[in-house]
């Protein structure tokens, strides 16, 4: 099967060719369409994960660089 991007180059090009704006309209948003998809940022990830007995606590601490942006207890 092929990427969406490459069904949309076709088809604007073949629309291109024929003179039909709506053909070549089509391939044009699925060009578009097959980008974005193919650019998008990625899913979440989890990166830590554990079942906190009662009275046990986890500090999660945000860091961009060098500087503490963010920080909060979760408690068991």
């Amino acid at each position: 099967m092929k990427p969406m991007r490459v069904l949309g180059i076709q088809q604007l090009l073949s629309g291109l060719r024929r003179g039909s704006s709506a053909a070549a309209g089509f391939g044009a948003a699925l060009v578009l369409l097959g980008w974005m998809r193919d650019h998008r940022r990625p899913a979440k990830e989890r990166i830590y994960s554990r079942r906190l007995r009662e009275g046990e606590m986890v500090k999660i601490r945000l860091v961009r660089g060098t500087t503490p942006t963010d920080e909060t207890d979760v408690a068991g």
